[in-house]
């Protein structure tokens, strides 16, 4: 797999999320303030990993290992969104609910002004924008392709 395919689900709500990231233990969440739910499913690119419900896939929480002094600094605002509901993947996931796409881990652009990081997955143009976490967009491309994410950072880690 090289691509994560993610499509709408209207009838359901964006997955309201706490956004935090921690300097100190590197770490990047974007997830339910109780924690994922065990028996998920997830999808791991590197150093970051993107989780599901077990049952129909929703897309639950993201997160990542990862140095903020790596992240590259530039200008960032959020895109218009033109979708907010709840996404789930189509991802076939191995016996234990895992999958992943090999290769170098994704590029992180982030504003200290704004408090906006970007996850560049992969290139193309972009179709649609969903925010389907409460502090999260998603940028789709063709056929449901993920191709961005922009995360609004509420705070440092509690």
């Amino acid at each position: 797999m090289r691509t994560i395919r993610l499509f709408p689900l209207p009838a359901l709500p964006p997955v309201e999320t706490v956004t935090y990231s921690s300097e100190t233990d590197y770490s990047l969440v974007v997830g339910p303030d109780a924690g994922v739910p065990p028996g998920g499913k997830r999808i791991s690119w590197g150093d970051l990993t993107l989780s599901f419900s077990s049952d129909e896939q929703v897309f639950v929480a993201v997160d990542a290992y990862t140095n903020p002094a790596n992240w590259e600094r530039r200008a960032l605002t959020m895109p218009h969104v033109d979708r907010t509901c709840a996404a789930a993947t189509d991802c076939e996931f191995d016996q234990h609910g895992i999958a992943s796409i090999p290769g170098d881990s994704p590029c992180l652009k982030f504003c200290a002004e704004s408090r906006i990081l970007t996850v560049e997955l992969d290139g193309g143009p972009l179709l649609s924008t969903i925010q389907c976490l409460s502090g999260l967009v998603v940028g789709l491309g063709e056929g449901g392709a993920l191709l961005r994410m922009w995360i609004a950072l509420d705070r440092d880690r509690p």
